[in-house]
């Protein structure tokens, strides 16, 4: 048996991080009926990883990784892919502007 330290506590006050997949079907959820866009699932993922006292992150840099797991998700038939208001095909490449909703 080895002796290993127990992990650190999470830091007071701050909840845990939650994923991109986590954070997209939590937004969808408070949607309601509505929708939501990768930009704010992307703004919510990059002020979850901020350091304390660090700058605001850009939250294009997550961009691609909000639209794959959506997608990805889309695929499980957790949410709907939407562009122009209208569900796409999420196994056919999917392109241009899309907003997602929590499917029920």
């Amino acid at each position: 048996m080895t002796n290993r330290p127990d992990p650190p506590p999470a830091a007071a006050g701050r909840p845990d991080k939650r994923t991109v997949r986590e954070i997209i079907l939590d937004l969808a959820e408070a949607a309601g009926d509505g929708t939501v866009g990768p930009g704010d699932v992307a703004k919510v993922f990059a002020e979850e990883r901020r350091k304390p006292g660090a700058p605001a992150q850009s939250a294009h840099r997550w961009s691609r990784i909000v639209r794959e797991e959506a997608i990805g998700l889309a695929r499980a038939g957790r949410v709907a892919i939407l562009r122009k208001g209208k569900p796409v095909d999420p196994h056919t490449p999917v392109k241009g502007v899309i907003r997602i909703r929590l499917v029920r």
